[in-house]
């Protein structure tokens, strides 16, 4: 049988108050539409998109324009929920719970850190003199290596009056030498010639004391001789007696008295040729004036000492000036131009030169983060110091999940005027109930690390099974920020 078609114009609130009285408690309902018939579920999104099963909707036909009747739904349609749901939601459920007592509880029970950052100590890099920056190699942030050009200095305004004073001095005590030496050469020279002609005059005047020598030997020899044949003529004389006269026998007699005489003289000239032998082997002449060669020899002998002396202390003091000018120019040189080096590996934390800016002698170019000295500083509050102390194993958590061993190095209590060391970062507290807990890492880590914030968990020196099992925890599960 056909159906009448309702020719009934459409109403919004009426059919919208219609079908909200017509919804039962399970959510779901068939909504007749005013223009089609078809069923529309009003059940909430989470429901359609899983396995419950869908209670099946009866088909209503358009309303009658004579009245609206509601159409009853069975409790055999109500969806079922299935048991996989329920136990995905439980456990869901008991993991945030979990999650919440582990954020929350933890912290209070297990020394967990507040405020924790990778730090380092600072090395700061100085200007040697007043001058001009210029060649700036590294930037901020930037990694260097010990040793590493960090920036150039000059300065024209450098004063050179006490170098250009040395350097004439040396100019001067250069020329000295050199005269004096010259000098000396020459004197030695002079003096080994005139040494070499005395002796050359020595041995001549030996030999010739020796010829006279022997000549004189050879006369006395002769006259020995002719004093014996006197001493024969005048016995032959005397013997003669009376019959020889008188004036023969006093030549004979004054013959032989001649001869003796000259045996006399022949010997002592000997004795003096003898003498004059052995002084000319001493070089001493007897004889005779001593000569003006050895004389010249004498003198320049006793000059080359002298000299010799000049020089030597001439080379010393030429020594002493050529140090202190070598150090000047060395000054010089570092005042003028200056090649500033990284003292340490690490990293440029600060920059207070820029290129051709003035600085003064001393003042701070540089703040290093030594990489040999990264260590992690740490604020716990002052109820963990039974629980900590050096030699603790600490867990450090970067931001990203990476996680790094260490150790605890010291432990402190900041005072009321505490004075902060040179770090890279300050973790600036006025809490007097916190204490500074200083960690180093068990293995080297890179310096790109200074400056970021970590979280710490610290155990005991030898974890027990619970502390290790907050590790592993702490290590995959982080700790509370």
């Amino acid at each position: 049988m056909k159906k009448a078609r309702n020719d009934k114009p459409w109403e919004p609130a009426e059919f919208w108050q219609a079908q909200l009285s017509s919804v039962d408690a399970s959510g779901q309902t068939s909504v007749p539409h005013p223009r089609k018939t078809e069923t529309v579920s009003l059940l909430p999104a989470y429901q359609l998109e899983t396995d419950v099963p869908r209670a099946p909707a009866e088909t209503i036909q358009s309303p009658k324009p004579q009245k609206s009747e509601e159409v009853p739904v069975s409790s055999a349609a109500r969806p079922k929920r299935s048991f996989l749901g329920r136990w995905f939601r439980r456990t869901l459920a008991l993991s945030a719970v979990l999650a919440a007592m582990w954020w929350l509880v933890l912290p209070l029970v297990t020394p967990i850190s507040g405020q924790a950052v990778v730090n380092a100590r600072l090395v700061q890099v100085r200007a040697p003199f007043d001058g001009i920056a210029a060649d700036l190699h590294h930037d901020l942030g930037s990694k260097t290596e010990q040793g590493q050009h960090m920036l150039r200095l000059s300065n024209s305004r450098v004063d050179t009056k006490h170098l250009t004073t040395l350097t004439t001095r040396r100019a001067e005590l250069l020329a000295r030498t050199q005269v004096l030496q010259t000098e000396l050469d020459e004197i030695t020279k002079a003096a080994e010639t005139c040494q070499a002609l005395v002796k050359e005059y020595q041995e001549s005047h030996t030999a010739l004391l020796e010829a006279s020598k022997k000549e004189v030997v050879a006369q006395n020899q002769a006259t020995v001789s002719q004093h014996q044949n006197r001493q024969r003529q005048l016995a032959r004389v005397q013997q003669q007696g009376k019959s020889a006269s008188n004036a023969e026998k006093d030549d004979a007699q004054e013959l032989e008295i001649v001869a003796r005489k000259r045996i006399e003289m022949g010997q002592a000239a000997l004795v003096r040729i003898d003498l004059e032998l052995q002084a000319a082997a001493r070089g001493v002449y007897l004889k005779q004036e001593m000569p003006q060669l050895l004389q010249r020899s004498e003198e320049l002998a006793l000059k080359i000492p002298l000299l010799k002396a000049n020089l030597t202390e001439t080379e010393t003091l030429l020594e002493v000036v050529e140090q202190e000018l070598y150090r000047e120019q060395e000054r010089i040189r570092q005042l003028t131009v200056a090649v500033v080096t990284s003292p340490v590996s690490g990293v440029v934390w600060t920059t207070h030169g820029n290129q051709g800016q003035p600085v003064k002698e001393n003042e701070t170019l540089f703040e290093i983060a030594d990489s040999s000295t990264i260590f992690v500083e740490v604020l716990l509050p002052q109820r963990y110091l039974a629980s900590v102390g050096p030699g603790s194993r600490a867990t450090i958590l970067l931001t990203g999940g990476q996680t790094f061993a260490g150790r605890v190095q010291g432990v402190r209590t900041p005072g009321p005027v505490d004075k902060e060391a040179s770090v890279a970062l300050k973790l600036a507290t006025h809490d007097l109930k916190q204490v500074r807990v200083i960690v180093k890492f068990d293995s080297d880590v890179d310096a790109g690390l200074i400056g970021r914030h970590v979280r710490v968990l610290l155990t005991d020196e030898e974890p027990t099974a619970i502390q290790s099992g907050m590790m592993w925890l702490f290590a995959n599960l982080g700790g509370s920020s």
